[in-house]
């Protein structure tokens, strides 16, 4: 057992020196490693000032990009059986009828192309 925790111990040394070493050879943050789960840097930008005769708003956009598939179908399928759950007992409000009307029509139309929910 020990032979294994100090083999364990050395395999780890040996990654953390490679990120380390990566990290100074490429000038790139140990958090970029991370892949596509990384965060955004944290990048100080300079205010523009608004020009003559023009009052400054902020704008801000939300949009999604990459994969246009979440992880898990469960993601999908989970609210989607919540939803059917509270359709059969009856009490979904007409905004939730519409809201399962419209599900079952992206979950019928990914269908209709070959996408499953339950596979993603």
């Amino acid at each position: 057992m020990d032979k294994t925790i100090a083999m364990s111990k050395r395999i780890l040394s040996f990654l953390a020196c490679l990120i380390i070493l990566y990290s100074s050879l490429y000038g790139q943050d140990v958090r970029s490693l991370s892949w596509s789960y990384k965060p955004y840097p944290d990048v100080e930008t300079p205010w523009t000032k608004a020009p003559a005769g023009y009052k400054p708003v902020y704008l801000a956009n939300f949009a999604r990009h990459g994969s246009r598939y979440l992880i898990s179908g469960d993601t999908y399928t989970k609210p989607l059986e919540v939803l059917e759950a509270a359709g059969r007992a009856g009490s979904l409000t007409e905004t939730g009828k519409a809201l399962l009307e419209l599900a079952c029509f992206f979950r019928e139309a990914d269908a209709s192309i070959g996408i499953s929910w339950r596979e993603l």
